[in-house]
């Protein structure tokens, strides 16, 4: 498992980001090119997490400042022990489409 990046979730386990999931990412979502930070920070510093529809969390953060205009980055991932984890993928969405993704889904935590 070649890994690119880990951070920390909420709960202070270790998630890692592997080369072969952001090969992934940046290949399905091309607007997340060079935007590997904000994933780790969407982790490490989300607004909300969701909860999954598989056993994963999901990881929401708006930022109103890239270079795409505002957007919320969404990450899925998986803590597999108390001490570790991964992310499952990344990607971008609007505010419009945030608000439909969000609505019937259980907010696990959302920032106070």
């Amino acid at each position: 498992m070649a890994v690119v990046a880990h951070t920390f979730s909420l709960d202070g386990v270790k998630i890692y980001l592997r080369a072969k999931t952001w090969a992934h990412v940046v290949e399905e979502h091309d607007e997340m090119a060079g935007n590997m930070d904000l994933v780790l920070e969407t982790i490490n510093s989300p607004d909300y997490i969701v909860k999954g529809t598989a056993g994963e969390k999901i990881a929401v953060k708006f930022f109103r400042e890239i270079s795409l205009g505002p957007k919320y980055v969404v990450v899925p991932y998986r803590e597999i022990s108390v001490g570790e984890g991964f992310i499952i993928t990344a990607y971008m969405m609007s505010r419009r489409r945030f608000r439909r993704f969000a609505q019937g889904r259980e907010i696990l935590w959302r920032r106070p």
